[in-house]
């Protein structure tokens, strides 16, 4: 039996008339705090901190779709992470964030949840500096799970964002970036490899995000997108002689080759899930650098990301946003970059699939 939908409407006192200014069932209480303030306790956050919870208990306490809660080989623990938030509010109010994300798909207008998954991120983001400047052993597993939550949890707002003009997600893609800090830091901070949580994430079959040169940036993976690495393409040649620009392009094009690979070899949905959330995390820094520069090539590449996630249609915080992002990119680029977007089209169901529906891979 699938769990009940649930709706946040405005608070009533027991006599039922509206309840007073200060047990407000508004969005007021959750608006206007400075950097260091805390929601201040009444009805209305109770209330809605319990409606929240619910939801994340009943609909998102496995993220990715696949696993089965009572499947002792899940790699997200499900039942430890919100045993883990009674403990650490940058936890909690990751939970709360996604949570009120979550229902804002169905409720897109209602002013609380939009207020709430603002103030909650806030909260999140804050707890969560403050948790990594005291980084240990005894923090990094809620750290890293809020790290996951909140990256996840911005994903999932590009599926309701303006894509006219089309700007690139640049806060998912900082996010990431963000995510791999943290992670990275995690792993020097005594933490218990055995005993860890996250380690069931980041380290578990058929993929290993620890030791991902092998199974994520082989040279093999790039060559199927050789052809999106023409000196020739468009008015404005890139230094592709230049290394680093070179590698920043190669690195990005192999993470893309392994997940098509999965893909084409029919990894589970689990794991195909993690490869590409792990994409902005692992992706490098100078390939972000050049998408928000807009660079042609760089947003070709980053509409073929897209259209392998647009296979993953069973996790919720995918909704359309392959697709609306895709279409946004053609808008912005020069007539000689639209043959290279043929692929990434057809991937993502936008055109009629053709005989061949590999990569571009001429030149």
């Amino acid at each position: 039996m699938g769990s009940p939908s649930i709706s946040v409407s405005p608070d009533h006192n027991s006599t039922g008339s509206p309840a007073t200014r200060s047990e407000a069932g508004s969005e007021e209480f959750l608006l206007g705090l400075s950097d260091g303030d805390e929601i201040p306790e009444s009805k209305s956050r109770r209330f809605l901190e319990l409606q929240l919870l619910q939801n994340y208990l009943t609909k998102l306490s496995q993220p990715f779709p696949g696993t089965q809660e009572g499947d002792s080989s899940a790699v997200w623990p499900f039942l430890d992470v919100p045993q883990m938030a009674l403990q650490h509010d940058n936890l909690l109010y990751a939970m709360f964030s996604i949570s009120a994300t979550h229902l804002l798909r169905t409720q897109p207008k209602n002013a609380k949840l939009l207020a709430a998954r603002q103030t909650y991120l806030g909260l999140a983001l804050r707890k969560q500096r403050e948790a990594v400047s005291q980084l240990s052993g005894k923090n990094a597993d809620a750290v890293c799970f809020a790290s996951t939550l909140i990256l996840i949890d911005a994903f999932a707002t590009l599926d309701g964002r303006e894509t006219t003009p089309y700007l690139p997600p640049m806060e998912w893609l900082h996010m990431g970036r963000g995510a791999a800090t943290v992670f990275t830091v995690a792993m020097k901070s005594g933490l218990d490899h055995e005993m860890s949580k996250i380690m069931s994430l980041i380290d578990a079959p058929p993929v290993s995000l620890l030791d991902n040169e092998k199974t994520m940036f082989a040279n093999k993976y790039w060559e199927d997108f050789r052809g999106l690495l023409r000196h020739d393409i468009g008015d404005r040649r890139e230094d592709l002689y230049d290394i680093d620009t070179l590698q920043a392009y190669q690195r990005t094009l192999s993470f893309i080759g392994s997940v098509h690979h999965a893909i084409i070899n029919g990894e589970d949905i689990h794991p195909l899930c993690r490869r590409l959330m792990a994409f902005s995390p692992l992706i490098p820094r100078r390939f972000i650098d050049f998408v928000q520069e807009r660079r042609p090539r760089a947003l070709v590449i980053l509409a073929h990301y897209f259209a392998l996630a647009s296979k993953v249609k069973s996790a919720w915080w995918m909704g359309e946003t392959p697709q609306r992002e895709i279409r946004g990119i053609v808008t912005v680029l020069p007539p000689q970059w639209h043959e290279y977007m043929h692929w990434p089209l057809t991937m993502a169901g936008l055109l009629p699939a053709p005989k061949w529906t590999g990569p571009v891979s001429r030149g």
